[in-house]
């Protein structure tokens, strides 16, 4: 049901691939092996997300609780709980996890002192969640080097934090720093932005017409504000020899400063990129025929995943290698195929 690699681990020397799934285990692999190094059980349900670092490992489950997990030892280090419904998606960073739920509720954990809070706004499930440091551009994310603690807490200090909700405690609120922000996917047809500071929505991304399901902030080349119009819309194309060329961006019309762009799909079988600052959708991607349930990004490109069984890329080239091309192409990989390189199997 959800998956992470990290190839980036200062230790093992091997790159780590663990997964989560229906059969309500969460199970640690050596992806050069492909042998199981953990199988970890505690969650009653379905796991439906993951995210890991250099030592911990969260988890989000339809038993409406999340766990914390030392995954080296395989061993669970706390169990979260506050939701009323099931868990649907976890992200965190060094400072905070973040969480949405069925129950169409945020709920933020501080790390560093154990408050909770919850955003409410939604109306339907959230499906994804993104943190985002807004002074210091700092996406959430799985990759996060050297995220080797939960702050500065040792994994032996998690299980003892006091994660009493916020209306409950005689403590003021968590300690969240000023311009920590999360962006929000929901089945309401919404992205919304949040200020964690404030515990407020300070912006409401409308334009999708069905329940949207993933969404990733990435920082990608940029057009200039006054040609974003222009290149409102485009359509992938199907063949891979012959890209879309229904939007002509010269070289001097993109901005050369990477700025943070915010791209989502829907189950409305588009995706959208968005001005952050304006809440207005910058351009909208046809192609899909079903839903799109996933989307991943770099600083040249994202990829996305749909229920049409294809997986569709965009190409989107750095400033310097710019000559008069089209402001995005787009090509059909035509991914129906299965490719195996592990058989990962347990006992």
């Amino acid at each position: 049901m959800c998956l992470q690699i990290n190839e980036n681990l200062t230790h093992p020397s091997f790159p780590i691939l663990i997964t989560g799934s229906y059969d309500r285990t969460a199970r640690v692999w050596n992806l050069e092996t492909g042998t199981q190094i953990h199988c970890l059980e505690g969650h009653t349900s379905a796991i439906r997300s993951l995210q890991f670092d250099e030592v911990k490992l969260v988890t989000g489950s339809m038993d409406r609780t999340i766990r914390i997990w030392n995954w080296r030892m395989g061993t669970c280090l706390r169990v979260l709980e506050g939701h009323t419904e099931g868990v649907v998606c976890v992200n965190f960073d060094a400072d905070v996890l973040a969480s949405g739920s069925i129950d169409a509720t945020i709920k933020i954990w501080d790390f560093r002192n154990g408050g909770t809070f919850t955003l409410r706004g939604h109306t339907d499930w959230v499906n994804c969640v993104q943190l985002w440091d807004s002074r210091s551009g700092e996406i959430g994310s799985p990759q996060t080097p050297g995220r080797a603690q939960l702050g500065a807490s040792p994994s032996s200090a998690i299980a003892n934090l006091d994660w009493t909700p916020v209306e409950h405690q005689s403590t003021p609120s968590p300690d969240i720093n000023c311009g920590k922000m999360l962006f929000s996917a929901s089945d309401d047809s919404t992205v919304r932005l949040w200020d964690l500071s404030s515990q407020t929505c300070v912006r409401t991304f409308t334009g999708h017409v069905g329940q949207v399901q993933t969404l990733k902030l990435s920082y990608m080349e940029r057009l200039l504000p006054e040609y974003k119009e222009k290149a409102s819309t485009s359509k992938y194309d199907r063949d891979i020899d012959t890209p879309s060329t229904s939007s002509q961006i010269a070289d001097d019309k993109l901005s050369p400063d990477r700025g943070p762009v915010l791209i989502s799909g829907s189950l409305d079988n588009t995706i959208k990129t968005w001005d952050i600052n304006t809440g207005k959708a910058v351009k909208t991607f046809f192609g899909h025929i079903e839903g799109v349930w996933s989307v991943a990004a770099d600083k040249m490109r994202f990829i996305s995943g749909s229920h049409d069984r294809t997986i569709k890329a965009s190409v989107h080239p750095p400033h310097s290698l710019w000559k008069a091309r089209n402001s995005s192409s787009y090509v059909d990989l035509g991914l129906r195929a299965r490719s195996v390189y592990y058989d990962l199997s347990w006992p």
